[in-house]
C-alpha cells in the first residue's frame, strides 16, 4: 500500500522570492501579472516495510509557488498529486491527494479493501498486503505468485516468502457486517494483523 510519509496538510513559509516577472503595462511594484518564483523541492515517499522508505520523485527548478505537482507511487503506479495553495501572505497550504482522494480518505478506503501483516523472517522484516477485491498478494511492494485452492471451510492462497511457506486462509465470519475473515499463516503459525 502506498503511504505518504508526513502530514496530509501542512503550512509552510515560502522561500525568499528569487525574482519577479511582470507582464502587461501595470508598472510599479507587485504590478498585475507579477509572479513570485522560488525553488520547490518535493520528495514523495512510499513506505516499504518498517522504517525503510524510497524517494519517488525529486524536482528542483524555478517555477511558480502555487499549483499542482502530479506523480505516481508504488509498483501499481498509483496517481498522486500535491496541491499548493496560497493561504495568506507568504503562507502556503500543501494537500496530498491519492487517486483523487485526500490522504485520509485514501487510507480509510485501503483499510476496508486490504489486510496487512508485518512479520520478521531470518532478521528481515516483510510487509504482506492482501487486496481483498482481487486477492492479489504483495510482499514489500512486489506482487507475489500465488496458488489458490478451495478447502472445507473456505479458501487458501499459498505463496512463499524467503523460502518460508505462507498461506492466507479466507473463511466466512457468519456475520454480514464482518464479511470474510482473512488469516495469514507462516510455517503453520498464525500471524496477527498489523494495526495501522
Amino acid at each position: 500500500m502506498a503511504r505518504a510519509v508526513g502530514r496530509e496538510r501542512g503550512r509552510s513559509q515560502a522561500p525568499e522570492p528569487l525574482g519577479r516577472e511582470r507582464s502587461g503595462g501595470s508598472g510599479g511594484r507587485g504590478g498585475r501579472g507579477a509572479a513570485l518564483r522560488g525553488r520547490r523541492h518535493f520528495a514523495a515517499r512510499e513506505a516499504r516495510g518498517g522504517d525503510r522508505a524510497e524517494e519517488e520523485i525529486r524536482r528542483e527548478w524555478m517555477f511558480k509557488l502555487v499549483g499542482k505537482e502530479t506523480f505516481t507511487v508504488g509498483a501499481t503506479k498509483t496517481k498522486a498529486a500535491i496541491n499548493i495553495d496560497a493561504v495568506s501572505g507568504f503562507a502556503y497550504e500543501y494537500t496530498l491527494e491519492i487517486n483523487g482522494k485526500s490522504l485520509k480518505q485514501y487510507i480509510e478506503n485501503r483499510l476496508k479493501t486490504t489486510n496487512t501483516w508485518i512479520l520478521s523472517l531470518g532478521g528481515t522484516d516483510y510487509r504482506i498486503v492482501l487486496e481483498k477485491d482481487t486477492m492479489d498478494v504483495w510482499c514489500n511492494g512486489q506482487k507475489m505468485e500465488t496458488a489458490g485452492e478451495f478447502v472445507e471451510d473456505g479458501t487458501e492462497t499459498h505463496f512463499t516468502v524467503a523460502d518460508h511457506s505462507c498461506g492466507i486462509k479466507a473463511v466466512s465470519s457468519g456475520k454480514r457486517k464482518e464479511g470474510i475473515i482473512h488469516t495469514l499463516i507462516v510455517d503453520n503459525r498464525e500471524i496477527p494483523e498489523a494495526v495501522e
